[in-house]
């Protein structure tokens, strides 16, 4: 036992040494000829506290970066370290999980001289029922503020929002040839912001940003004719489209999925794509695309009466819309990839293929009378040359001449940019014309379309 000598002469044990009763760390000094008792925090590092030093250092932690894995400050930690503070209960599972070490051995290290290291089953004191800990001040509205946090600089939406309006204002000059690299690199770069943290509304924008570059890769992926890499990339579009709660977006991914089953004989299961998509927002702009060309021109191409006269009623519920959507749309023929709305001009022209599928020839005409000044100024050849040959198929019958030199043009305004749909079209139009194919006219489109077949930018859209 430890003794100091007092003024007496005689020796008296030091508390804090030994001597029994004595809880608290104290420390002795000299004075004159008395001994003063002077009560400190902190002890000397015990073997159980080394411990967690120990424990701490191979997990490779500082004492920072346990004490944010415990939610607690450093200071706190480093207290805990020194035995001037013993954690709480709520804290000694997480010291265990975040030093790997079972929690009986964490109270071990804390335990006061007599109290037990395990779990104290006579309940917690009226003290801690009571005064519960609530954290440190110095760290809850840090802790907010980093969930605020973000990884995209506040410039990186409005870049995002360019980049994709410039893809679509040259895509119907350069084809996706040029601007399918462009897009995956959009993209990529925004999936890569996705993968870290931003606010809710700009996480919504991110979201919604990414499904427009998927979607315009999946359009691209229907014009080269790759279903299988359209589908996916649609597929992506709905999906991070809904994680935005995009209603819009959604409904022009699922109308361009449409078109891509649409473009693989699948018209059945076009239709009713459309038709779940519509139901998103029966009245809304959107809605007008996927009642024109998602079902209406997928139920005329399906045989059957029923069937063509529902295509006719949704068609007119297309064009009614367009009508009391006026002041929302946007005039003559916007690219076929603009997430716009369908101008009215485009709902008519897929009211011309409707009525040559439905075999109403007159009336294909008379749609096609009233937008062909719009077609001529658009400058747009996938428009001119896919309404041309609606209007061959319709004139056919009546003048063949005419009917295959509007062919022919509609495969030299695109030998440049070949697209799928227009192979399609131009196919059904050759099938069409099979009863006159001796016939000179008739015989110089098809050695047209073939030629059109063989180069090299076409190759792979036909084989597709």
């Amino acid at each position: 036992m430890l003794a100091a000598r007092a003024g007496d002469g005689r020796e008296h044990p030091l508390p804090g040494s030994g001597a029994p009763g004595d809880l608290l760390p104290t420390k002795w000094a000299l004075t004159g000829h008395s001994t003063v008792c002077v009560r400190e925090n902190a002890v000397p590092m015990s073997d159980q506290r080394r411990e967690l030093v120990r424990a701490r250092e191979l997990q490779g932690l500082t004492q920072a970066d346990a004490a944010v894995r415990v939610h607690v400050a450093t200071s706190t930690w480093a207290r805990w370290e020194r035995g001037e503070r013993a954690p709480r209960t709520q804290h000694i599972a997480e010291i265990a999980r975040v030093l790997d070490v079972p929690a009986p051995r964490v109270r071990a290290w804390f335990a006061g001289p007599g109290e037990p290291a395990g779990d104290d089953t006579g309940g917690a004191s009226d003290d801690d029922r009571t005064l519960p800990d609530l954290g440190d001040p110095t760290m809850i509205f840090a802790d907010a503020r980093a969930l605020g946090a973000s990884n995209a600089d506040p410039d990186v939406l409005r870049i995002a929002r360019l980049s994709l309006a410039r893809i679509v204002d040259r895509y119907e000059e350069f084809g996706p040839w040029t601007l399918a690299p462009e897009a995956r690199e959009l993209r990529r770069s925004l999936h890569a912001l996705l993968r870290g943290q931003q606010p809710p509304k700009q996480r919504r924008e991110l979201f919604s940003a990414a499904a427009r570059a998927g979607g315009l890769l999946g359009y691209m992926a229907v014009h080269l004719g790759r279903p299988v890499v359209a589908e996916a990339y649609l597929a992506e579009a709905e999906l991070l489209a809904g994680y935005a709660e995009d209603v819009e977006t959604r409904m022009w991914a699922a109308g361009t999925r449409s078109l891509a089953l649409y473009d693989q004989g699948r018209f059945g299961e076009a239709d009713a794509t459309a038709e779940a998509a519509v139901r998103l927002d029966p009245t809304g702009p959107q809605a007008i695309r996927l009642l024109a060309t998602g079902q209406a021109r997928s139920l005329a191409r399906l045989s059957g009466a029923t069937a063509h006269a529902r295509a006719e009623r949704l068609l007119d519920e297309a064009i009614e819309l367009s009508e009391r959507r006026r002041d929302q749309l946007p005039t003559g023929f916007p690219p076929c990839v603009s997430f716009r709305p369908y101008s009215t001009a485009r709902t008519l022209a897929s009211a011309v293929t409707v009525h040559v599928a439905r075999g109403d020839t007159d009336r294909a005409l008379e749609y096609a009378s009233a937008i062909e000044p719009m077609v001529r100024s658009s400058g747009s050849r996938w428009t001119e040359a896919l309404v041309g040959l609606d209007v061959a198929a319709a004139l056919l019958e009546g003048d063949v001449r005419q009917a295959m030199g509007l062919g022919c043009r509609a495969l030299e305004l695109t030998r440049p940019v070949p697209i799928r749909p227009v192979w399609r079209r131009a196919r059904d139009l050759e099938a069409a014309a099979a009863p006159w194919a001796e016939e000179a006219h008739a015989a110089r489109f098809s050695a047209l379309l073939r030629e059109w077949g063989r180069t090299p930018l076409a190759r792979p859209v036909v084989a597709g």
